[in-house]
């Protein structure tokens, strides 16, 4: 089923303080929680920085209005600074299926070691492991 009007949007930033596995769980739950009200789904990733502030990758898709209003939420969010929008539009414009990359997921999270800095590196990223998440190694129900 094709779904023209729901949106993606694919962002980066830098956090502002290095996140702890607590840190972490605490934002995947908070994140669902709202996400599933918001008809939202996606991925966050989190680079393994060695306990140092590192980037942060997101992935974000849904209904436009709602993928909106939760993207102004992150860029006032003190937890990260230098947002950089990598892709944002509809999603089958960004990437080429038909529906969500995440519809079972209204968040999942995973550490890397290197992010994706462009839409294609997520998207090659996703194509290699779509399976792979925090969410599931750690048995947090999505």
């Amino acid at each position: 089923m094709l779904t023209p009007h729901l949106h993606g949007l694919l962002y980066r930033s830098t956090a502002s303080q290095a996140l702890t596995s607590r840190d972490l769980l605490d934002l995947l739950a908070q994140s669902m929680r709202a996400n599933v009200v918001r008809g939202l789904t996606g991925r966050l990733f989190v680079e393994d920085a060695d306990g140092a502030p590192g980037s942060l990758v997101q992935w974000i898709e849904g209904p436009a209005e709602a993928v909106d209003a939760l993207f102004r939420k992150i860029e006032r969010d003190p937890r990260h600074s230098d947002v950089e929008v990598l892709a944002s539009g509809p999603l089958t414009q960004l990437t080429g299926r038909p529906g969500r990359l995440y519809p079972d997921w209204s968040m999942s999270l995973e550490t890397e070691e290197a992010l994706p800095h462009s839409l294609s590196e997520f998207l090659s990223l996703y194509e290699d492991h779509p399976e792979r998440c925090l969410v599931q190694r750690w048995g947090v129900a999505a």
